[in-house]
This record gives structure tokens, sequence and C-alpha cells, in this order.
């Protein structure tokens, strides 16, 4: 690729790939589907997915306790998951589960939703697969514990990707961070997709665009880069060099001596910078204000979230879902 500090030709006209033509909010189909605080919930965690945690938990509850084992049901289901949702707007991730259940200094809504021991039994035995054929499947899939619940919960909001870190093989995945975009945004068009350096690259850019899609990140010092850009010898602070392809803008600022940011972006396509103080380009103005929604949305679910003390890693996720 050629980089040229001077920006290419643009028109007054928006760009194909910003153009939303799409309402915001819930769809039809949503609003049509709710009745009542329950039936909001059941978008979420809907029937498919309920069958799955009631099926593949009683057959780990019978393998465990053989003739022992209670049957749970929908209602039990529906039990453990209220508790766990009240455990978060409790902010009590960091709490012994037990003290939840005390007499004294806990809340009488988990006594009277279920006792202590059942809940601990249920948390030991839910699952979301069988384990019966788990290993055949994980040999090709390192999500096949909760691949099913993966998928199916993928369809009641944006799809979810996963991390999947080294293969048996031992070697790590080239493009991690582009495949995850590209999978996330399955489907998306008219879109600007804002993403922080793991993700961002010349390559996805390009994929983005082709999709109708525009994007905005922050990036490391690639080789597909400028040395104009990445180079901070002599730059005084609050400066910004500017670098342009036919699709793509490139910044580098300087907040303070030897200090550098790098945004790219394929939604700007000239070197504007704002009147504020400290003189930041307006591409890293975009991209900290689509930031700042991510940020909070990582605080809030930080704050309010279900997550409970486990080893098992298909647990982890599980709890996070009802977020």
């Amino acid at each position: 690729m050629s980089w040229s500090s001077i920006p290419y030709e643009t028109h007054g006209k928006a760009q194909a790939e910003n153009i939303i033509r799409m309402t915001p909010g819930p769809t039809r189909f949503a609003i049509s589907c709710v009745q009542d605080i329950k039936s909001a919930f059941e978008l979420f965690i809907p029937e498919s997915i309920q069958k799955i945690l009631i099926d593949m938990t009683n057959m780990e509850g019978r393998r465990v306790f053989k003739d022992n084992w209670k049957m749970i049901d929908k209602t039990d289901l529906d039990a453990y998951l209220g508790l766990l949702l009240l455990a978060g707007v409790y902010r009590s991730n960091n709490e012994a589960t037990a003290s939840l259940w005390d007499a004294e200094t806990g809340r009488s809504i988990f006594r009277a939703t279920m006792s202590l021991q059942t809940f601990h039994v249920i948390s030991r035995v839910i699952r979301f697969d069988n384990r019966e054929t788990r290993v055949a499947r994980r040999a090709a899939d390192k999500l096949a514990p909760i691949r099913e619940l993966w998928e199916k919960s993928g369809l009641h909001a944006m799809p979810a990707a996963a991390m999947r870190g080294k293969p048996a093989g031992g070697v790590a995945e080239k493009g991690q961070g582009k495949r995850v975009v590209l999978e996330m945004t399955e489907g998306l068009r008219g879109h600007n997709i804002t993403c922080d350096n793991f993700f961002t690259s010349y390559a996805l850019g390009e994929e983005l665009r082709r999709r109708r899609l525009t994007m905005v990140g922050t990036v490391k010092n690639k080789p597909e880069l400028p040395a104009a850009l990445t180079g901070i010898k002599n730059r005084a602070a609050l400066s910004s060099k500017f670098a342009f392809t036919e699709t793509t803008t490139t910044v580098s600022y300087c907040p303070r001596k030897n200090k550098n940011v790098i945004v790219m972006s394929t939604h700007h396509k000239n070197a504007a910078v704002s009147s504020r103080e400290d003189n930041k380009p307006e591409i890293i103005l975009d991209y900290n204000k689509n930031k700042g929604g991510v940020d909070n949305l990582d605080k809030v679910t930080g704050t309010y979230t279900c997550q409970r003390m486990t080893a098992r890693w298909p647990m982890a996720v599980f709890y996070n879902s009802p977020h």
C-alpha cells in the first residue's frame, strides 16, 4: 500500500457505508412478544436455551447422584437464574454464597426461593452439553462444552465471538482479532465499528468496507504503518501527523512528549483537528466518544455481575450470559 500526507479527493455525499437503513431499538417481533417482565426475560434466555440447561443438568445430576437425584424443571431453573441475577443486583459477587442465605445477615428472598444446599447442588451439576460425546467434539472445537448454548444465545442479540486461544497443537491462531470482529459484525450494514488495537488493522478496515461498514480503532506499531507516524523523536506535545490512502486515514497524536497514540479510520477522510486546548484530532475525539459507551457498559456489567466463584470455565461463561 502507498501512504500520502495529503488527503485524497472526497465528495460531500454520505458514504454508503455510513447510511443506516434500520430503525434503532427493539424489533417489532420483540415488542410483540413482551407482555410483562417474565416474557421480556425469556427473549434473552428463550425456551431453546432453557431446554438445553434442564436436559443436560438432569443428565449430569443422574450421573453424579444416581437415584438420589431429584429432576429439575423450568420452575427450578427460573428460580436458580433469578437468584443469580438477584445476587448481581445486590452487588454480591465477592460475598460468600452462604452469607446470602444467612438468617441474620442474608436476604430472606434467597431462603424463601430454595435452600442453600439445593443452590449448591444445581451449581455443581449444571451442564450445557452431553459429556459422553464431548471428547470427540472438543478435538475440533475448544468451545465444545458450551457450544450449543453459545450459538443459541447469539440469536437474541448481537453475535458473540470466542477468543479460542491456542489449539491442541500449540500454534496460536493468526488474525484472531480480525476474525472476531468479522464474526461479531456478520449481517450488519451501514454502521461504524469502533475497536481497540488488538483488533484494528488495515486489512480489517478493507474487509469491513466491502460489507459497507466503516472502522475507527487504535492501532499498534504495525509494519503497515508509515515510519512518519510511528516515530516520536523530536515530536512536539499535542501535535498530530496524518497519513492517507484512498480508503483509510491514520493519525499519530502526541498527548505529551515521547508518547503517541495512533488511530486508524475508514470513516474519516481529512486531517481535521479540534480547536480544543489539547488539539486532539477529530478521529480521536470520535473514537473516545464511541469507546465511552463500551467502557460504561463494561463498568455496569462489572458492578452488577452474576459471576460466582468457579473452577469451570464454561460456568464462568454462563455466569456472564444473564447480563
